[in-house]
């Protein structure tokens, strides 16, 4: 890959970065300014591409738990116009700082498990890691003779807009963008069997993403309880940038293994979701 036209496409925020520079900023300000260059948000793409020696568009997207995604769908578009022949796409979470010290966001779980769409969910557990895909045409993947290990078929990006909070999700939305993504890939939701889903394990954000994806299902079918879905997030807890790639990660290795995996720690399901109703 050294000097080809490869693109990096990396989801990652600064909030830990920047409590690292404040913290080098305490123990020593020399530290802080040696180390600001390289500390910079950019320079988590561009590093990868300075060390591996890469040429194809490189930046780092921040849209919150959704950027690993938003990644992956730039890099296809990318490679899609032309303007980089691989890519290098994905997302990284570290926790540089102990997490006990550090302020809550509010949706952390009480007992640091991820009950995603159960009746006692109380929240997410908070994890940490990265996850990267190497992207390209498939056409140019069977002449190489690579190892394929699953084809991305299509895919949709959107903004909920107007919800009752700016952290709410707004189902309509999501259902739209689920739709896009099916049309844009060419495919018949009646030929779906497994959907892995963002599962956050909140009392909020569960019941509104199965409302997301019922609406979306049934604009094309009436049929009920023919889909199967999951998500990773019972079994690494909230990645936050690396979350989405995580889940496609989970979804290759069922795809490779021909084996759908259980969501843990579900007891009963949340009565805020209509799962004898939906698909």
């Amino acid at each position: 890959m050294r000097g080809s036209n490869t693109g990096v496409f990396l989801g990652y925020t600064a909030n830990f970065g920047n409590q690292y520079s404040r913290l080098l900023n305490d123990i020593d300000p020399n530290l802080f300014g040696e180390s600001l260059p390289v500390n910079q948000v950019s320079m988590a793409a561009s590093r990868i591409a300075y060390v591996n020696d890469l040429k194809g568009p490189t930046m780092v997207i921040d849209t919150a738990c959704s950027s690993s995604l938003v990644c992956v769908h730039m890099a296809c578009e990318s490679i899609r116009s032309g303007n980089c022949d691989m890519a290098l796409a994905g997302g990284v979470s570290s926790t540089l700082l102990p997490l006990l010290s550090g302020p809550k966001v509010g949706f952390e779980s009480t007992e640091d498990k991820t009950r995603a769409f159960s009746e006692d969910s109380n929240g997410t557990a908070v994890g940490e890691g990265s996850g990267v895909l190497l992207l390209k045409s498939l056409d140019h993947a069977i002449e190489d003779n690579d190892h394929i290990y699953a084809v991305i078929k299509g895919s949709a990006i959107n903004q909920d807009g107007s919800s009752f909070g700016i952290a709410a999700p707004n189902y309509l939305a999501q259902a739209e963008v689920i739709q896009k993504a099916w049309h844009n890939a060419g495919v018949d939701p009646d030929t779906i069997s497994y959907v892995e889903a963002h599962g956050t394990g909140t009392k909020l954000g569960d019941p509104i993403e199965v409302r997301g994806l019922t609406q979306a299902f049934h604009t094309y079918t009436d049929k009920n309880q023919f889909c199967a879905f999951g998500s990773v997030k019972t079994n690494v807890g909230h990645m936050n940038e690396a979350s989405g790639v995580s889940g496609i990660m989970k979804l290759i290795l069922m795809l490779n293994h021909r084996e759908q995996l259980p969501s843990l720690h579900f007891m009963q399901p949340n009565p805020g979701i209509d799962f004898i109703n939906s698909p």
